[in-house]
């Protein structure tokens, strides 16, 4: 048995197998139960090994190789910040607007105070996300 790779978390090392079991390499995660009882035994025993039998020891490592070959660009997905800050200020607008209508309703006896404050919520929200686009 030769081990091909070495994890922190049995998790991670559970994905490596599913891996190499599907493309007909056998495996296994040795130390896993060390590591899942206390996860502080992980640096102390050298992580969650993967291993193979030396027969597949070679083929698992090319399998290892083309993953790492094959991976993806990545795409900067990341929305701008403004669209954060806008999103916050509006909704703060909101509650401050719902909290004055609010307490004004219930300070002047009316009941129907909250029930207009909550109509006006409804379509400033709705038209803030059509806007935003969320």
């Amino acid at each position: 048995m030769k081990t091909v790779a070495t994890f922190s978390k049995p998790f991670e090392a559970h994905l490596l197998i599913g891996r190499l079991e599907g493309s007909g390499v056998h495996a296994f995660a040795r130390d896993e139960n060390f590591v899942t009882l206390d996860w502080l035994y992980s640096n102390a025993i050298g992580g969650v090994k993967v291993d193979v039998s030396d027969e597949d020891y070679e083929r698992a490592m090319d399998i290892l190789k083309e993953g790492e070959e094959s991976k993806p660009p990545s795409e900067n997905k990341a929305k701008p910040l403004g669209r954060y800050i806008a999103i916050f200020a509006v909704t703060f607008l909101i509650s401050f607007i719902y909290l004055l209508v609010l307490l004004g309703g219930f300070a002047s006896g009316a009941v129907a105070g909250p029930l207009i404050a909550s109509v006006l919520i409804a379509l400033v929200v709705s038209a803030a996300c059509a806007a935003l686009k969320i």
